[in-house]
């Protein structure tokens, strides 16, 4: 007759063949890195901003302000930075033409005068001026919702000048 003895070994072999399958499989699915949870906004969290799996990114709270009865005003639209859980990178726009971002460490500024008029359209003109800001986090394609701020601008004949009055 048979050795039953050999049956018993084979069945341990097998479960332990299926138990490092299973560990294999499980090593293979979530891979060797650290695995990031979803974080969300006003989290605290640590790790690269590459490693977001779940954020509702902010929506940029902009205010707008102008000097008034300078010959040549000036507004300005300005926002706090958002760095946690990670810093957010800021791009501005006035009248879908890229706009230079000022940066004091804790907030953003984009001025509009007589200088950037000049630089960006060729002179000063009147008429209406859309300031759009877009907030996104670097190494993603994962933007905030566009914050908009509007300035009309006029330009005066006597004295000569330009008005510049925040209106959103």
């Amino acid at each position: 007759m048979g050795d039953r003895g050999g049956a018993v070994p084979r069945a341990l072999s097998r479960r332990r063949r299926i138990t490092v399958a299973v560990l294999v499989a499980l090593a293979l699915c979530t891979g060797t890195g650290v695995a990031w949870g979803a974080w969300a906004a006003g989290g605290t969290t640590t790790g690269p901003a590459d490693a977001v799996t779940a954020w509702t990114l902010p929506a940029t709270a902009t205010t707008c302000t102008d000097t008034d009865g300078q010959v040549f005003e000036t507004a300005a639209v300005t926002w706090p930075e958002t760095s946690t859980p990670h810093a957010l990178d800021y791009t501005a726009t006035i009248n879908d033409v890229a706009a230079p971002v000022t940066d004091d460490g804790a907030t953003r500024t984009v001025v509009i005068d007589q200088a950037v008029l000049q630089q960006l359209f060729g002179g000063l003109f009147g008429g209406t001026l859309t300031v759009r800001v877009t907030a996104s986090l670097p190494g993603t394609s994962w933007t905030a919702p566009v914050a908009t701020e509007t300035v009309q601008a006029g330009v005066i004949v006597v004295p000569p000048g330009l008005t510049l009055e925040c209106t959103s």
